[in-house]
């Protein structure tokens, strides 16, 4: 059927699914209206219904009301995510008593509906405790000032770092987004954004901003000033931990994910480069001393949370047994197999 779903993490955890398929794809709410269509076109949104805006807003229960349909391109890809009410931890469903037992725990059973073409279609799953276990450090291997004018930093975050950059260059500073566009700029005395970023987007989402201009990396920039100032500071995605890591990385620790950040100093390019790891606990001994392995000077670092996390499962479940990957499985409708779905949540 071409379609696929995953569970990624923007500041939340979201299902992401992609559709190649010639049939068009909606995803429906509790009451069966859809309000996502993915097509050869792109990706709609129906911005009089509610769950596309509960979609956007992190909000623990629904408060968008209903209206009028109100079709809207917001992707030229095929490919879009979305903060489903149908994932979110209610209210109590973690307890003191799971929080303390710090052990695996299955919370509760969930499916989204869809409909592909005349057909009809799942994402099944759950959500899923799971203790502390370690740690996720994410290090910036760039020297702090880079060039003269430019200073780079990193602030802590729970899963992904925030970056700073203060740019007293002279010059123009502009960031590029994950496929290359532009995303944002600094100035002497102004940031602006490009609204028609896929990054921009995606970064709008994880504050509960609704998309006002499609995504599209292709498109002319479409800048919007949004600070008066020569400094900003922004998550980037693109440090995130995989979704998923390898037992062997969350048994032993390592490196899970290289990245860069480019970015334009008016006619030079250079990059953010960093590194992410897990660093899994260590016993408690009474013989254990501090660490004393400083990092290099060139290198900030920030450790993140050792907090347990809540896991949305995303597995293919057939009528007979199976034994698919997690993520990224074929979502297929009624006929054939269904798309059993899990993710991950902060």
């Amino acid at each position: 059927m071409g379609i696929t779903a995953a569970a990624v993490f923007l500041g939340n955890w979201h299902i992401e699914l992609t559709s190649t398929s010639r049939e068009t794809v909606a995803v429906l709410d509790p009451a069966g209206r859809p309000f996502l269509r993915f097509s050869p076109a792109g990706v709609e949104a129906d911005y009089g219904a509610g769950a596309w805006h509960d979609a956007i807003v992190a909000a623990q229960q629904s408060t968008a009301v209903d209206s009028a349909p109100d079709w809207r391109p917001v992707s030229r890809t095929r490919t879009w995510s979305w903060l489903d009410t149908r994932i979110r931890p209610e209210r109590g469903l973690l307890t003191p008593q799971i929080l303390q037992s710090n052990r695996p725990v299955l919370l509760r059973n969930f499916e989204i509906p869809l409909r592909v073409g005349a057909q009809r279609g799942f994402i099944f799953g759950h959500l899923e405790y799971e203790g502390r276990t370690g740690v996720y450090r994410h290090t910036i291997l760039t020297d702090s000032r880079p060039i003269a004018g430019l200073e780079v930093g990193l602030v802590l975050g729970r899963t992904v770092p925030t970056l700073t950059l203060d740019n007293e260059t002279g010059e123009t500073v502009t960031i590029l987004g994950r496929d290359g566009e532009p995303f944002a700029r600094i100035g002497g005395q102004f940031v602006d954004a490009n609204l028609a970023s896929p990054t921009w987007v995606e970064f709008g989402q994880s504050l509960g901003v609704v998309p006002t201009v499609v995504s599209d990396a292709s498109a002319r920039p479409q800048w919007k000033r949004i600070l008066e100032d020569h400094r900003w500071s922004w998550p980037d995605y693109r440090s995130r931990p995989p979704d998923t890591e390898p037992p062997a990385i969350l048994a032993k620790g390592g490196v899970v994910r290289r990245w860069a950040v480019p970015l334009e100093v008016g006619s030079r390019r250079m990059e953010i480069d960093g590194l992410t790891e897990f660093v899994p606990f260590a016993p408690v001994t009474a013989a254990r001393k501090p660490s004393s392995s400083p990092l290099p000077a060139t290198t900030m670092a920030a450790i993140l949370g050792g907090l347990g996390i809540l896991f949305l499962f995303l597995t293919r479940r057939r009528r007979s047994s199976s034994n698919g990957d997690r993520r990224g499985e074929p979502l297929l409708a009624d006929g054939g197999s269904e798309l059993d779905s899990g993710a991950m949540m902060t």
